[in-house]
């Protein structure tokens, strides 16, 4: 079977788009919203993590996949009636891990200081990452090397900081939390966070650079959590999950922004003030 690049890629990460039922099925088996990649990687981080929210009965929702046949003869994976509460438990499970471990406000931070530190050793040693063979030389364990050789050195460049704050586990503060939820239906969540990163921006602009404040947004991450889109089979009539579960249909997606800063830097109360005039009109009363 010849496999292309370009499949693989589009089931990854749907870019570029193929018209091909066939590999629709095939993406909806692996990386679709009850495919097996989620399912594996719910049960195996919650394990490792040493918390529960991962769990669910996975044994029931394999039991209760089904294979419809639609337009054009392609294929389309699909639940049972009776699946129902399995896949809730699926979407329930991976909502606590986003909340409660992938997006921890402490874990988000080491995600954060890390894209950071890559960037200026990216910059700094001018890695071309466009080069396979160099991508995986940088595995775990060299960008680990690297941070704790650069920890040790005595110069004030923003690498070397970032490797101290990384390696010592110094690591910046939440200063304030922005939750789209709260704010009013209809508003752009992108939009009011720019405002609050150019306001900061412009009366930090020295701490920035230095990596003093950072930001962070959960709708920027590779992974996120958003609202499932997957079909119920109930006497041969197919019905979006979203017509089943009002569970399901009222998950709100996680969207979060946060603003981080050097323990102790002094600058928290200020950010505050920032943040909180420029949300107060968008937030919703009551």
């Amino acid at each position: 079977m010849d496999i292309k690049a370009e499949e693989i890629s589009y089931v990854i990460s749907n870019e570029p788009e193929i018209p091909d039922g066939k590999l629709d099925f095939l993406k909806q088996m692996l990386t679709g919203d009850l495919g097996v990649d989620r399912i594996d990687y719910l049960v195996r981080d919650s394990l490792h993590t040493g918390v529960l929210y991962g769990m669910f009965d996975y044994h029931r929702l394999l039991d209760t996949f089904l294979i419809h046949i639609g337009e054009e003869e392609n294929p389309e994976l699909c639940l049972e009636i009776d699946g129902v509460q399995a896949a809730e438990g699926l979407i329930l499970a991976r909502y606590f891990m986003f909340s409660q471990v992938y997006f921890h406000k402490t874990r988000s931070a080491y995600d954060v200081l890390l894209m950071e530190y890559m960037k200026e050793l990216i910059k700094e040693e001018n890695i071309d990452f466009s080069d396979l063979n160099v991508f995986l030389d940088y595995n775990d364990f060299v960008i680990l090397y690297n941070i704790k050789q650069d920890s040790k050195k005595k110069d004030a460049s923003k690498r070397t900081r970032l490797a101290k704050i990384i390696f010592n586990r110094k690591h910046h503060r939440r200063v304030y939390e922005v939750n789209a939820n709260n704010l009013v239906i209809g508003q752009n969540p992108e939009g009011i966070y720019k405002k609050i990163e150019k306001k900061i921006i412009k009366e930090f602009t020295d701490e920035i650079n230095e990596g003093v404040i950072l930001f962070d947004r959960s709708m920027n991450r590779p992974t996120k959590f958003e609202q499932v889109d997957f079909n119920v089979l109930d006497n041969n009539n197919l019905y979006h999950i979203f017509n089943v579960s009002e569970l399901i249909r009222n998950l709100k997606k996680i969207d979060l922004f946060r603003i981080y800063a050097v323990k102790g830097c002094g600058l928290n109360s200020r950010i505050e003030n920032i943040v909180k005039e420029t949300i107060k009109p968008y937030v919703r009363r009551g």
